[in-house]
């Protein structure tokens, strides 16, 4: 019974390894060839949240000096208001409305599969 179990467990893994290789190449085939679906320009927008651009309170430049950042910022949603992302200072975000800055305390697990199931 013992040599069964080792030969079927050597075989069964030849197998599915032989398997994963073919299906990790494929992989980068279809990454490096233009195989990777993409989206319109108009597909991208629509899934896009509206911004509330009356909500905004601060400017660009103070948001700026909150986050101590020197690239422009992209005007952006996060978790529902609208907010300046900032490439710089690992993305630093600062909600238009009031000014505070994203932290890692604001941000739960329910609230990040919210956002991304829309």
């Amino acid at each position: 019974m013992r040599k069964l179990v080792i030969l079927i467990h050597r075989y069964l893994g030849i197998g599915l390894a032989l398997v994963f290789v073919l299906w990790f190449a494929s992989g980068f085939a279809i990454i490096y060839t233009g195989g990777m679906p993409t989206l319109t320009e108009h597909e991208r927008l629509a899934r896009l949240p509206n911004l509330d651009l009356e909500s905004i309170s601060i400017s660009p430049s103070q948001a700026q000096r909150l986050v101590i950042a020197t690239s422009p910022p992209k005007l952006t949603t996060v978790m529902g208001r609208t907010a300046y992302q900032f490439s710089e200072n690992n993305g630093g975000v600062v909600f238009a409305d009031d000014g505070s800055i994203l932290s890692s305390s604001m941000i739960s697990s329910s609230q990040i599969i919210g956002d991304f199931i829309g």
